[in-house]
């Protein structure tokens, strides 16, 4: 198992007189380490899925104070990040991509012990690849271009004004002319269709205008193309968010090696009717993950 230990030390050990009074874990909540930087989200983790010892120690929304009955010699706390899986509250799942975090808890019965992990992502020369990422920052390649040019179409485009990190995001303005996107990633990458490699795609984002992130793919020398839509709709939310989705079933679905682009495709226009709203959506961090 990988981890990253880290150890909270006090300077009285634990108190073996009374074992049955518990410590108490401040799961105040945690970071994600996010690309080669030293930039760390506070938004993406919901859940610690936890073991005390090797022993199951549940799932716990964060934050939260939960109780933990000491045992004799060494007291470890195992924690890996959750998500909601395609942004959904009732799907939640450790994110399969960040290491398990190891915390040794040193402390006497009933003090409060605070726990705040950074967590990293796995290796990326050895155990995942990221195929896409959209970071938007200056010098990087993936990005997104704009595939709708009618009258009526608004476009994707990079500014400081969209960024959660760094010094460049991107984003989208509609208005009562200009109120539809669909928005192209600017390269097609290879995904595994086979297998366990599991696929998912992220994306930070805001919005005033809701949007559907999917996939398109085609397969080299057949002339079949196709839209993988995954099945998620993000809502108006003016709020920072980063959303996991998870992309196998989509991906495995295509018959014949197929190339694959991300997309995004949103119109202001309110369904059924013919009014037209104005708002925004900002994105930044759009990345393709599976296992090597």
């Amino acid at each position: 198992t990988l981890f990253v230990p880290i150890i909270i030390l006090f300077s009285a050990c634990l108190n073996q007189d009374s074992p049955e009074l518990p410590v108490y874990l401040h799961l105040e909540g945690a970071k994600v380490k996010v690309g080669e930087g030293s930039f760390t989200s506070q938004i993406a983790v919901k859940d610690f899925w936890m073991s005390h010892n090797a022993n199951n120690f549940g799932v716990h929304r964060i934050p939260r104070i939960v109780p933990m009955v000491p045992e004799e010699g060494r007291n470890t706390i195992f924690i890996n990040g959750g998500v909601f899986e395609n942004g959904l509250s009732g799907f939640r799942v450790p994110y399969p991509f960040w290491r398990a975090v190891a915390i040794d808890i040193n402390a006497e019965s009933l003090d409060t012990v605070k726990v705040n992990p950074t967590i990293e992502y796995l290796s990326t020369d050895t155990v995942i690849r990221i195929a896409f990422d959209a970071s938007f920052e200056p010098g990087t390649d993936d990005s997104f271009s704009n595939f709708s040019q009618g009258n009526n179409s608004t476009q994707i485009l990079k500014s400081t004004t969209a960024a959660f990190q760094g010094d460049l995001g991107a984003r989208a303005d509609f208005s009562q002319t200009n109120y539809q996107l669909e928005a192209l990633g600017n390269k097609s990458v290879l995904l595994p269709q086979v297998g366990g490699n599991d696929v998912w795609m992220e994306i930070t984002y805001k919005n005033t205008v809701p949007f559907t992130p999917g996939l398109f793919y085609t397969v080299p020398g057949t002339g079949e193309t196709g839209d993988l839509n995954s099945g998620v709709f993000f809502d108006s939310n003016g709020e920072w968010t980063t959303s996991y989705i998870h992309v196998n079933q989509q991906v495995r679905s295509v018959i014949g090696t197929a190339l694959f682009i991300p997309y995004i495709r949103a119109t202001s226009q309110f369904p059924n009717s013919d009014s037209i709203g104005v708002g925004s959506i900002f994105v930044d961090n759009v990345r393709i993950l599976h296992f090597r």
